[in-house]
This record gives C-alpha cells, sequence and structure tokens, in this order.
C-alpha cells in the first residue's frame, strides 16, 4: 500500500503512543525496593526520567490509576497518548475534526496529574523527531494546550464540531442513552459536518484500548482511524504485547510477545489490511509490511468457525454468547481479548473469524473510538460486520454508535446464518425486547 502522509502521520504518532505506554508500564511494574535486584533487572525496569518525580505516585495508584464515569480505569498512559495523537493530527490535519475518548476534565481537577500527563508526552514527543517537528507537538510545553487539544475531541469545554457531540445523553460515558434511545438532546444523532453543510473528514483515537489488561501487562491497543463521509478510510492500530508472527489462534489477553516487538496493523479502504513489526527506534517501512490475505472469503462451513469474545467484560449477555456458539458448533469462547480493539485485531489476523456481541440493555450502544477503523481491518480481509438488528455499522452518529445494537461479525458466506441464530438465542432465553424486528406470536 502507498505510504500516504495520512499513514505516515499516523505511523509516528504511534510509535510515539507505543514508547509511552511502555514507559507507563515499566514504571507502573517497577519495585520500590530495587536494591535487591540484579544489575540487569534493574536495566530492564528502567524507569523513563519524565516519570521520575512521579514514581512513589505511580507505585501507590494515586496518579496512574483514575475512575472514568465508566468504572473503567484511566491512566496517564491514557491522557499522555491522547494529548501527543491528537496534536499531531490537528497539526498536519488542521481542518479534520477530532473524536477521542478522554477529556481534559481530570486534569483541570488535579494539579499533579496534569503536569504529569504534560511531563511523559512532551519528553517522549520530544525524542521523535516527527511529532516534535512536523508535529507541532512543542505547544504542549504550555499546560494550557494540553488542555485544549484534549477538550477539542473529548468531552470537554472544547468549540466547534467536537463540542457539538459531546452534548446531551450521548456524554454519558457509559454509553447508555436515555430510555427513548436518544443518543443526543433531540435524539437525530450529531455528525460531523464543515460550515457549508458537507461531511467532514475526521479522526477517531482510542489512547490505550484495554486499560484494564494494560494495567496487569497484558494484551492492548492504540487506535487511529480517519473517516470521511461516515466510511473508515483508514486504520492504524498498535498492538505493543502482540507478536506480528502469530498466525494461529486462540489469543488471550495474557498471550505477550516475548520479544518485546509487538505489531502494527493498517488499512486502506479497498487497498487491503497489513501486519508489520512494532518498531519504534526507526521509521516503519510499509514496503516490508505483510499483506493479509482475505482468508474470510474462503470460510465456508460451521466447522471451520473460531470464534473471540471478552467473558471478563459483563457489558454483554455471555449466556446468549455461549447459546449462539453451542447453535453453531463453534467453542466457546476461542480468544478471549477485553479490548474490542484488539478483538478485531485477531479477526483480521485470521486467530478467529467470528465474534458476536448482544448487550445487556437495548439503550446500551458501542463507543465509536473502540470500533472505528479496527473493524476496517477485518473487512479488509472479507469480513462482514453488523449489528444485531442486521444494520450496517453507522459511523456518522457521534461519540456513541446509537443506530446500532451489538454486533454480529462473520465471514460473508456465514454471516446470514450467524445473525439468524443469534437472534434465535435471544429470543429463546425470553429476550425479545432486544431485538429491533420481533416475531410476532
Amino acid at each position: 500500500m502507498e505510504q500516504n502522509l495520512y499513514l505516515t502521520t499516523a505511523l509516528h504518532a504511534i510509535q510515539t503512543a507505543t514508547l509511552i505506554s511502555r514507559s507507563v508500564l515499566s514504571a507502573l511494574h517497577s519495585s520500590p525496593s530495587s536494591s535487591e535486584k540484579t544489575e540487569e533487572e534493574k536495566e530492564e525496569k528502567e524507569i523513563h526520567p519524565s516519570l521520575l518525580p512521579y514514581l512513589s505516585s505511580l507505585r501507590s495508584s494515586q496518579e496512574l490509576i483514575k475512575a472514568k464515569s465508566d468504572l473503567s480505569p484511566v491512566t496517564v498512559a491514557d491522557l499522555a497518548i491522547q494529548t501527543v495523537i491528537l496534536q499531531v493530527l490537528s497539526t498536519v490535519f488542521p481542518s479534520h475534526g477530532l473524536v477521542a475518548e478522554e477529556s481534559a476534565e481530570q486534569l483541570r481537577a488535579d494539579a499533579q496529574l496534569l503536569d504529569c500527563v504534560q511531563s511523559v508526552a512532551v519528553a517522549h514527543a520530544r525524542e521523535s523527531g516527527f511529532c516534535w517537528g512536523t508535529g507541532g507537538c512543542e505547544k504542549l510545553e504550555e499546560k494550557a494546550a494540553v488542555l485544549e487539544i484534549l477538550d477539542r475531541a473529548g468531552v470537554g469545554a472544547g468549540t466547534g464540531i467536537t463540542s457539538q457531540m459531546s452534548r446531551g445523553a450521548e456524554a454519558r460515558e457509559d454509553g447508555a442513552v436515555d430510555g427513548n434511545g436518544n443518543g443526543n438532546e433531540n435524539g437525530t444523532g450529531v455528525g460531523l459536518e464543515d460550515g457549508n453543510g458537507q461531511e467532514q473528514a475526521f479522526w477517531v483515537v482510542d489512547p490505550i484500548d484495554g486499560t484494564q489488561a494494560f494495567l496487569r501487562g497484558e494484551q492492548y491497543a492504540v487506535n487511529v482511524a480517519l473517516i470521511r463521509g461516515g466510511r473508515q478510510e483508514l486504520s492504524v492500530v498498535a498492538c505493543p504485547l502482540l507478536s506480528a508472527d502469530v498466525t494461529e489462534g486462540p489469543v488471550m489477553d495474557a498471550t505477550v510477545d516475548a520479544h518485546g516487538v509487538g505489531s502494527v496493523m493498517f488499512a486502506a479502504r479497498g487497498q487491503g489490511a497489513f501486519v508489520l513489526p512494532l518498531e519504534v527506534d526507526r521509521e516503519l517501512d510499509v514496503r516490508k509490511a505483510r499483506r493479509l490475505r482475505r482468508y474470510a472469503d474462503e470460510v465456508v462451513s460451521t466447522e471451520q468457525l473460531r470464534s473471540v469474545n471478552a467473558t471478563r467484560v459483563d457489558s454483554g449477555l455471555r449466556a446468549v454468547h455461549e447459546a449462539v456458539g453451542e447453535r453453531l458448533g463453534v467453542e466457546f469462547p476461542g480468544c478471549d481479548l477485553i479490548g474490542w480493539v484488539p478483538r478485531w485485531v485477531a479477526l483480521a489476523r485470521g486467530l478467529a473469524n467470528m465474534t458476536v456481541w448482544v448487550y445487556k440493555r437495548r439503550n446500551r450502544f458501542a463507543k465509536i473510538w473502540d470500533h472505528a477503523g479496527a473493524m476496517l481491518l477485518f473487512e479488509e480481509t472479507g469480513g462482514v460486520i453488523t449489528d444485531v438488528d442486521g444494520r450496517p455499522i453507522n459511523l456518522s452518529r457521534g461519540r456513541l454508535l446509537d443506530a446500532n445494537f451489538g454486533f454480529v461479525a462473520a465471514p460473508p458466506q456465514l454471516h446470514s446464518l450467524i445473525l439468524a441464530e443469534t437472534q434465535q438465542a435471544i429470543r429463546s432465553q425470553g429476550l425479545e425486547h432486544l431485538l429491533a424486528f420481533q416475531e410476532l406470536s
């Protein structure tokens, strides 16, 4: 695939994001009693200088782990990564919109957290010639710039397109909306439009997907996607703990690259999906990337199906998910991954080839940053993705995917069957109210 400016910029930003995540992980898992360690162990656990002033806070989790309104932890890594990626994207593509998971709300309330996030973001961006020069990250030396860039893409005090998206019920970070199923004040959804009423290109960023697994040193991902006209145009996903050489599943959260290299995946609409070792000490050369074949087209029988699910995530109906597997004769859960982005990666890599996710409530909706772009990876290897009602996934609604309910992703020749079995499993458990189209008695 051609290495254009969109891809080059996203790859540079995601390399710096990987460095930040690894530095925070090293600090998190370092031991305060380092005097008992050998010199080799000390070197392996070397702490990045930007984190040293905050080490005691990091270890006590007062600074590293913060509770978000959806009860998932947010870390210094989340905030620093998002700050750097957004600053780079907004500098190189100033006319594009930005949508991301985190906001500056916590930083305004916690001066030490702001200091730590700024220190980590600036130090790592400075080490990247692209981010510091072309990417404009030198502006982050001003705390106001850190707050402003986070606000532009998060639910904060930003202005313009992205602040319009954050108004109303969709700003509730638990992914729920009101009893009428509305995702914003008027229930129509908020898209991204420029001043002329045309749909604008915008970037979606999830700084760390699978934060709970990340905190344990398990599988996580950094997700960057370019959306234009409601369509996924570009996907770049870093999986710092998943080797580029893994070709067979199942993979679990605890499946970690023994060589510490990880992988990066990228795709452009209509141009295929690719995987490359995640080197962070040099510019990534996409010409060396391995193109993933459209394997999903070759899956024609249920005997070939392999699942990916998330048994440690309680927002879905596990009994329904298990029932679908039983009806199809597919082992459950197969790959077991907390983060949605790692699940889409597993599907794209052929480590699994189907997933079903049914939320417990009809008014529980997915968040755009967990799916946008990452879904394109599976689609470019032949996969088909709809919601539980069989509708295509609508990425033009705003921060929540409030036009859809759940997910059914599968090879094209089996998707209709898996969708039907999913709906029947829902009905058989007396949960017809979760379906948009209920059978008449």
